[in-house]
């Protein structure tokens, strides 16, 4: 099984760029916080950079922002390549699944929109991504 699991906050904005296939690509590092404290009472991080491809990627570079939680599932891939006559050897974390863990709302900022902003439908309610329906969270049983 080829599986991490990694939950953390990102460091920057999502990097978007479009690979010769046509399909974009989008970086970003996940800050993800140790559970224990160093010799200085001080908590350390650990900064892990993923890739995401085809509609994950999309969706990264929609909604994902400086400091937002995210958590992800990635597959690991290996690969190597000669420089200067030595064998340099890489690992990239691939993201197969990604939840987003907070919003715009969650940090106070308000999302910037990562491509020209296109007029609403009527019935669309403010802060809710095209494609879902806003509830009423009041009649809610749970």
């Amino acid at each position: 099984m080829n599986k991490t699991w990694f939950t953390g906050n990102l460091t920057k904005d999502p990097e978007t760029t479009v690979m010769q296939s046509g399909d974009p690509q989008t970086k970003f590092t996940i800050a993800i916080n140790r559970p224990f404290k160093n010799q200085n009472g001080d908590r350390e991080a650990d900064f892990i950079q993923v890739k995401c491809y085809n509609k994950n990627a999309e969706n990264a570079q929609k909604y994902l922002r400086k400091g937002r939680k995210v958590s992800v599932v990635c597959r690991v891939r290996t690969g190597s390549y000669k420089k200067d006559d030595q064998t340099i050897y890489t690992i990239d974390f691939i993201v197969e699944e990604m939840e987003f863990l907070s919003s715009a709302q969650d940090d106070g900022a308000a999302a910037a929109p990562a491509e020209p902003a296109q007029a609403k439908p009527a019935q669309q309610a403010e802060n809710v991504p095209q494609g879902f329906t806003a509830v009423n969270e009041d009649g809610l049983p749970f």
